[in-house]
């Protein structure tokens, strides 16, 4: 039997249509290659910004190398020098008060202030004055006695030597002592009697008033406490670094002020110790004559003259950044940190004499960020000044220590506007 033929499932692919296909697709990805070169030909450049750099402005002040003197800034009371209390040394009734012996009554030296009665004295003086003439009178009998005696031994015992008791030496000698206790008495009772009148041992004022007028004192009773105007002292503190300031060898003044008026006093000593609590020492003050006449117990504020720094800098506080940083404008332009040392700060004001040269432009302005080498623009050069600079006034609270007296600050300038590009 011949064989029967079977159909096959499917018919093999044509490769001419495999090509065909992969011709399509090729032509298409060159089209779309194509069309998208051509939207970037045609695709229009977006404007470009000009690129603008921005540089901060700051202020500066040219560094100026000059003298300064040290003015050491304190304060204190005015006080006397003496104090006297004074206490009756006679007893009696006070018979007369001066006018001026009242509370804060003014006197002169020698001015009587208070008078005892003098009655009894002046009874002593009367009795002293005859036992002064009684004793006067028997030493010059006794002489005469003696006298007589010595040529009486002469005429009856020629050639011998005669003792003490012939020649009334003894006689002598006590009447002697006699005139001369009754001449102190009559010294003493002529003190007592000037006791009576209580006079003002220095030009003063009275403090306080203890007895008056009728008044029966006793000695010792005290009548006043009298301060002495003409002479004052006033202890004046600073910190161990400012005392060494401070040259005491060479006599520094120190001007006192209590907001009106200003007295200049020399520094004679200092207390020569340390307070441990507050690390102060004390220098001591002496106002002599001042005209006027300050009330004791006046507080003042001082300025003691001390050393004169030389060649130093004198730059606004604000220019620190930290206890002994600044920051320059170097000749291209850019910020650098500069470390110096400060020999001496005042209020508002301080003193480099170390790592600044003359010309050197430092940085006024208070800046957020210091970044070094960034570029700045100047906007001005203002020399700096020797002279002390005073921060401007304030609301707070001073200070416990008393600022020093200084110039006034130069004042701040507005904040500095942009300029082109910034």
């Amino acid at each position: 039997m011949d064989p029967v033929a079977t159909p096959s499932s499917a018919a093999p692919p044509s490769p001419r249509r495999g090509w065909r296909q992969a011709l399509v697709a090729l032509g298409l990805i060159v089209a779309g290659a194509g069309v998208s070169a051509l939207m970037f030909s045609l695709r229009r450049e977006p404007p470009r910004a000009a690129r603008v750099e921005t540089r901060t402005a700051v202020e500066v002040v040219s560094v100026v190398l000059a003298d300064h003197p040290v003015l050491v800034p304190s304060q204190g009371l005015i006080a006397p020098v003496t104090e006297t209390k004074a206490a009756s040394e006679v007893a009696g009734r006070i018979l007369a008060v001066s006018p001026d012996f009242v509370v804060g009554g003014r006197f002169r030296e020698g001015d009587v202030l208070v008078e005892i009665d003098p009655s009894d004295f002046a009874a002593a003086v009367a009795q002293s004055e005859g036992a002064v003439a009684e004793a006067g009178l028997a030493l010059v009998n006794e002489q005469a006695r003696a006298e007589q005696a010595r040529r009486d031994w002469a005429r009856l015992e020629p050639g011998k030597k005669p003792g003490p008791l012939v020649l009334r030496e003894p006689h002598v000698a006590a009447a002697t002592a006699r005139l001369a206790a009754a001449e102190a008495a009559l010294e003493k009772a002529r003190r007592d009697l000037d006791r009576t009148k209580i006079r003002a041992p220095y030009p003063g004022m009275v403090k306080a008033k203890r007895a008056d007028l009728g008044d029966y004192v006793a000695p010792g009773t005290p009548l006043a406490d009298l301060w002495r105007s003409d002479v004052f002292e006033v202890r004046l503190p600073v910190t161990v670094a400012e005392a060494a300031f401070i040259d005491l060898e060479g006599r520094p003044t120190a001007v006192l002020s209590d907001g009106r008026h200003e007295w200049p006093a020399p520094v004679v000593r200092t207390e020569g110790m340390v307070d441990p609590g507050t690390r102060t020492t004390a220098l001591i003050a002496r106002l002599e004559q001042p005209d006027p006449p300050p009330a004791p117990g006046l507080f003042v504020k001082a300025r003691v003259t001390g050393r004169t720094l030389t060649g130093v800098a004198s730059l606004p506080r604000r220019v620190l950044h930290g206890p002994d940083r600044v920051v320059i404008v170097d000749p291209a332009g850019t910020l650098r940190f500069r470390k110096v040392t400060v020999a001496w700060q005042e209020s508002g004001t301080v003193h480099v004499n170390a790592g600044l040269q003359a010309g050197d432009r430092v940085v006024l302005t208070a800046l957020a960020a210091v970044v070094e080498g960034m570029p700045v623009d100047v906007l001005d050069a203002a020399p700096s000044t020797a002279a002390p600079v005073t921060a401007p006034p304030s609301t707070a609270a001073p200070p416990t220590a008393v600022p020093s007296p200084a110039g006034p600050d130069r004042a701040r300038p507005p904040a500095a506007t942009p300029g082109p590009g910034a």
